[in-house]
């Protein structure tokens, strides 16, 4: 059974410049993302990622193309229906925290829908659990980390229940114990809560759990597959400079010596060890 589309871009192309100056930012592109899946978008510096993600919320306007949000067309006319359907976390928590502390943060987007009081602080208290941050909502502003605040605005996010949820380079400014719980947080959301994950991101690690991967560069689409798929074709790879994640990298180079398959799946990768040493 074919699921919906969530998102679809139909021959869409975006310059911040004129459009007649150059090459544009992203250029005549076409992609669909089902409901429900998780996407990563990987690419250099400058490729047009974190353009698409504005171009989804409507922050910008393609100069050609369309946009698709739940088969509505991206437009003047529905963008508060799109505003309400999807949700951004950037890459500075600090450029959406809004509230003096944690509560007041995620109550303000509620506050905007005129959502009653009471039930208001029942949504606060369920976004709050699923993030981990109960003890976190009294505390002012200022006396959060990095991580914490991230996991407010996530919890902002939520609270106005988006179908689709983009994390633009949310990982990149934390450090290694947030990264990892917000990598859980993620597949959690795509999972348990079925919500369509967009992420735009330079950790390979991360990549690893997504359903597909959007490969770009120079503002167009290179490959658009599963994570098995890109990381096996060396060549592409080089081409487009991205590293491998490490598993992928070990059992490279475990194939040429005692030839197991080479894998995205840790657990594989021990398994098929164990299996030949016990067959050596």
């Amino acid at each position: 059974m074919t699921k919906p589309i969530a998102v679809k871009f139909k021959n869409v192309s975006f310059s911040y410049k004129n459009e007649n100056e150059g090459n544009p930012t992203i250029n005549n592109i076409s992609f669909e993302i089902e409901q429900g899946e998780y996407v990563c978008i990987v690419g250099g510096n400058g490729s047009g990622k974190s353009t698409i993600s504005k171009l989804i919320v409507g922050l910008l306007k393609p100069h050609s193309g369309s946009i698709f949000i739940n088969d509505k067309i991206l437009n003047t006319n529905n963008l508060t229906f799109v505003r309400e359907n999807v949700g951004i976390i950037f890459q500075n928590p600090d450029n959406q925290f809004i509230g003096l502390t944690s509560e007041n943060d995620i109550a303000f987007g509620l506050e905007n829908k005129q959502i009653d009081a009471s039930y208001m602080r029942e949504i606060i208290k369920v976004v709050a659990k699923i993030v981990n941050i109960e003890d976190l909502l009294k505390k002012d502003a200022s006396k959060l980390s990095g991580g914490q605040k991230q996991k407010v605005a996530i919890a902002s996010i939520l609270a106005t229940n988006p179908k689709v949820i983009i994390f633009d380079e949310s990982t990149s400014m934390l450090d290694p114990t947030s990264k990892i719980e917000l990598k859980k947080l993620i597949l959690f959301l795509k999972s348990k809560l079925n919500k369509t994950i967009i992420s735009i991101t330079h950790d390979v690690e991360e990549i690893i759990n997504a359903d597909k991967v959007m490969v770009i560069n120079n503002g167009s689409i290179e490959k658009y597959d599963k994570p098995e798929t890109i990381f096996n074709d060396e060549n592409f790879l080089r081409k487009n400079k991205l590293d491998a994640p490490y598993v992928v990298q070990l059992s490279r180079q475990l194939n040429k010596t005692i030839g197991i398959n080479v894998t995205l799946n840790q657990a594989e990768m021990i398994k098929n060890i164990c299996k030949y040493e016990k067959n050596k």
